[in-house]
């Protein structure tokens, strides 16, 4: 199985009014595999979206490397990195941050011309929302729309521009069980269909049969749970 990740060594320190040094990660090792469904669970605090922010290219590591598809991202500058994020990397938050003022089909359309997207937007932006179940709610502003309606706007929105992972930071923590279910459903269809890797983190322990490589975090330390 190839990987399209690799952690090496990563820890992250804050340094604490003392002198002292607060380490929200320790040591750590871990793959990603490519076109698959990798879950990082731990409690709150635990570190889980610290390792998140960092392999995805929102922060570095005090110490160790993130390998990317082939390239070492540690140490880039803003600039490098945000220009990977924009056209490598799709994001899906808890608070779904959402555009108010458009409708789900503007907020999609919206993210293809951020990230230069060349094809046909309105195509594509269209059938991004037809993956996700929406099509009949593509004009709907987000305060129209449900809480389950508005995350599945957010995952049309962070794979529209065909990034190579997305990263969800506890997608279905503010959803009920049905609807966190279907959203996993989904990234399970979007997996077998765009071929794309997903990096989710969870609290949940009734969703971690349904990932393909499951990593437990507690204290900053990782224990592998594949």
């Amino acid at each position: 199985m190839d990987n399209i990740i690799t952690v090496e060594g990563v820890s992250k320190g804050f340094p604490l009014p003392d002198g002292n040094t607060f380490w929200a990660l320790s040591d750590i090792n871990m793959e990603i595999p490519q076109g698959k469904l990798t879950i990082l669970r731990g409690r709150s605090g635990s570190g889980k979206t610290t390792l998140m922010n960092i392999i995805g290219a929102l922060d570095d590591p005090t110490k160790g490397r993130v390998i990317f598809d082939g390239q070492e991202i540690t140490g880039w500058n803003e600039e490098t990195k945000g220009q990977f994020r924009r056209y490598h990397i799709g994001f899906v938050f808890q608070s779904v941050a959402l555009i108010p003022m458009m409708t789900a089909y503007e907020n999609v359309e919206f993210a293809l011309r951020l990230a230069n997207y060349k094809g046909d937007r309105v195509a594509r932006a269209t059938e991004c929302l037809h993956m996700v179940g929406l099509q009949s709610r593509m004009n709907h502003m987000p305060e129209e729309m449900s809480g389950g309606e508005q995350q599945r706007v957010a995952i049309a929105r962070a794979l529209c521009h065909r990034p190579k992972v997305i990263f969800a930071d506890e997608p279905t923590a503010e959803l009920d069980t049905n609807t966190g279910l279907m959203v996993m459903k989904i990234f399970q269809e979007l997996i077998e269909r765009e071929g794309i890797t997903i990096v989710m983190t969870t609290h949940d322990t009734g969703l971690m049969e349904l990932g393909d490589r499951v990593y437990e975090i507690e204290a900053g330390e990782l224990v592998d749970r594949e």
